[in-house]
């Protein structure tokens, strides 16, 4: 099971990198998930979020299973790296929350496709010219 809030900030001692959330147990955010695991990318804790209706289900990832979490303002600080793989919707309302607490936002919906950059490293690298990897709060 994920950590509670007040576990993110005092994770197990052999696990390092960043606090990871995934908004959106759908098909796309378990392939975030699964990619994240394929490429063994370095991750303290990862917590998987969802709307009310959604929340309670279980995700798979590494080998343990994480209950889905509510998307709720109490339950959102201390990330590092966020993915939002839900609706539109949720990205326009959520993106910024997550932001607002230092955290990395990688937004896949066309919820500001007018307003941020599409960035596609192979493509366009120059464009991550302003991001900064994310904080790792642990450190």
């Amino acid at each position: 099971m994920a950590p509670e809030p007040e576990q993110l900030h005092n994770p197990e001692p052999e696990r390092s990198g960043p606090i990871v959330a995934i908004v959106g147990v759908g098909a796309v955010g378990r392939k975030i998930a699964e990619g994240l695991e394929e490429r063994d990318f370095p991750i303290g804790h990862i917590v998987f979020f969802a709307s009310e209706r959604s929340a309670g289900q279980t995700v798979e990832f590494r080998g343990e299973v994480h209950e889905v979490r509510e998307l709720t303002m109490n339950n959102i600080r201390g990330f590092d790296l966020a993915f939002l793989a839900a609706t539109t919707e949720v990205s326009l309302e959520w993106a910024e929350r997550f932001t607002e607490d230092d955290c990395l936002v990688i937004d896949i919906t066309s919820a500001h496709r007018m307003t941020a950059p599409l960035i596609v490293p192979e493509v366009n690298p120059e464009a991550l010219g302003g991001v900064r990897p994310p904080v790792n709060r642990r450190s």
